[in-house]
């Protein structure tokens, strides 16, 4: 037991607060026990809570959200008296989904964000479930593609160069940071964000460990906060394009994020994310690489520890890189592969909390038979262009002649995928990789 300081002493110790609701400033603060431990000593005790009151004129300020958080409380321990707890830190702000959830919905509603609605279907070509979304507003999106002659230059506007506050989620890490989070101005899927370099970086380079070891911290974030809130368990699928055939729509450095359960849209039973599939498929003869033949191009996933290092993270993706390049390689005599500076090819990546999953690129987009009657006034009509969400088994169309045609023939999508990507490296050539 804790022997508690005489009156006006003061006491460094670590304090644990079972809580309905701690959070910025702002009721309720409701606090039904504390699990108190002195600094560098074992000692605990776990007492009932009465009382936590913040004091609203001691407070910091989130120079990424504008959010107050109390600095000092009052807090009242059943029959043992009160306490005054000040906070050795400012920075208490973390990205979460509570508190990015209600970033999207201000965004949203402050017209910041364009939220677009589709239309989804599962489709099954080859054996595998894919998602189909119509989204008539993709018809209009700017798309600010790269192309051979800008996706190396800074554009005149870059909209991960000093966001809006209003997309701005966090800067992180909080000393020093490298990255920031932003809501994605025109979702299709609720609280879809952004994680891009805080600097100018390239994003037909190579990724660095920096990059993926703050994209791991967001997927476990994500996982935690949801069970710390007792939501249940939920996942967030990130993706990376990289080069002029991958889908790419900006050429500063970012990566995406979308949650798996809001993909799902009452899809539950008949589709999964396709990387969550590759995962379970065993490896083949004398490689280490899962991947499902099935799927109509080459691809390769690796399993991740638990709480990988930022050295594990790149070797593993590195690991990928070379095995997507090699896939990639039609002709004899390529140059050798360099793991820094400019990637040699156009690749989609992919991350959850469990695998790591590539796909080299040899097309941005593959073309389907439409009426072309029936799609007057939209620009490429027929055209049906990918991103890295083909590695979560789903894709989306701008035009409803696209959208009847991948209906009523899902053949066209086995077509569409076998063009963006390389064939399957045969066996032999698998267990060389």
């Amino acid at each position: 037991m804790l022997t508690p300081p005489p009156p006006g002493a003061s006491l460094t110790c670590d304090l644990f607060l079972c809580t309905y609701l701690v959070s910025c400033l702002g009721p309720p603060f409701i606090s039904r026990s504390s699990n108190v431990r002195r600094r560098n000593q074992s000692a605990h005790a776990f007492v009932p809570v009465d009382l936590f009151t913040p004091d609203v004129h001691a407070v910091w300020t989130s120079p990424s959200s504008g959010m107050a958080y109390p600095q000092k409380w009052e807090l009242g321990i059943e029959s043992r008296g009160m306490f005054e707890i000040q906070s050795v830190v400012g920075d208490q702000e973390f990205a979460g989904q509570g508190w990015d959830a209600k970033r999207f919905t201000a965004a949203k509603e402050s017209g910041h964000l364009l939220f677009s609605q589709t239309h989804l279907t599962t489709i099954h070509t080859a054996g595998i479930p894919y998602q189909l979304r119509y989204c008539p507003a993709l018809a209009n999106k700017p798309t600010g593609a790269p192309n051979s002659d800008k996706s190396t230059t800074k554009p005149n506007f870059d909209p991960f160069q000093d966001p809006s506050p209003e997309l701005l989620i966090a800067q992180i890490p909080r000393e020093n940071p490298t990255h920031v989070l932003v809501l994605n101005k025109f979702p299709v899927i609720p609280d879809h964000f952004i994680l891009a370099t805080k600097e100018w970086q390239l994003q037909t380079d190579v990724l660095e460990k920096e990059d993926l070891d703050a994209t791991y911290s967001c997927i476990k974030a994500w996982g935690e906060e949801n069970k710390t809130n007792g939501t249940g368990p939920k996942r967030l699928f990130a993706f990376f394009n990289s080069g002029n055939e991958s889908g790419a729509s900006q050429p500063h450095r970012h990566l995406q994020f979308l949650p798996i359960e809001a993909m799902y849209q009452g899809d539950l039973g008949r589709w999964q994310p396709l990387i969550d599939a590759v995962s379970s498929q065993p490896t083949s003869s004398g490689s280490r690489y899962l991947r499902w033949a099935q799927v109509p191009f080459a691809h390769f996933a690796l399993p991740l520890p638990p709480n990988p290092s930022a050295d594990t993270l790149h070797s593993i993706y590195i690991s990928l890189y070379r095995a997507a390049f090699a896939a990639a390689q039609e002709n004899p005599g390529s140059p050798p592969l360099t793991t820094s500076g400019p990637a040699a090819i156009s690749y989609n990546l992919a991350m959850t909390d469990s695998v790591m999953m590539i796909c080299p690129r040899r097309s941005e987009s593959a073309r389907i038979p439409i009426d072309s009657a029936a799609s007057t006034g939209i620009s490429e009509a027929g055209v049906v262009a990918l991103n890295g969400t083909i590695l979560a088994g789903t894709l989306m169309v701008k035009a409803e002649a696209e959208w009847d045609e991948l209906r009523h023939h899902p053949e066209s999508l086995k077509e569409v995928l076998a063009a963006i990507g390389y064939p399957h490296p045969d066996l032999f050539e698998l267990s060389l990789l």
